[in-house]
């Protein structure tokens, strides 16, 4: 889901709408195509004012992911189960 990170990093949102969605694909093995290569710049950034990480929702999807067993393959640009 393409949503900006200041409603996204609102712990509401990842749990009533996005977690429930991946948990179901999950649960059905489905390969999730991402529309964004997983790399650090899209993973997290440096708050400009508490100079800490912060992880972009996208961050925290590809992490979910990881934690559950899937793997990013860069020839079909998806996220696939083990």
């Amino acid at each position: 889901m393409n949503v900006p990170d200041e409603l996204y990093n609102q712990d509401t949102f990842w749990d009533l709408y996005n977690k429930p969605w991946l948990d179901e694909a999950i649960r059905r093995e489905d390969d999730i195509v991402l529309a964004t290569k997983p790399e650090a710049r899209y993973l997290s950034y440096i708050d400009r004012y508490t100079r800490e990480e912060v992880i972009t929702g996208f961050g925290k999807e590809y992490a979910y992911l990881l934690k559950k067993g899937y793997f990013y393959d860069e020839l079909t640009k998806t996220m696939v189960l083990k």
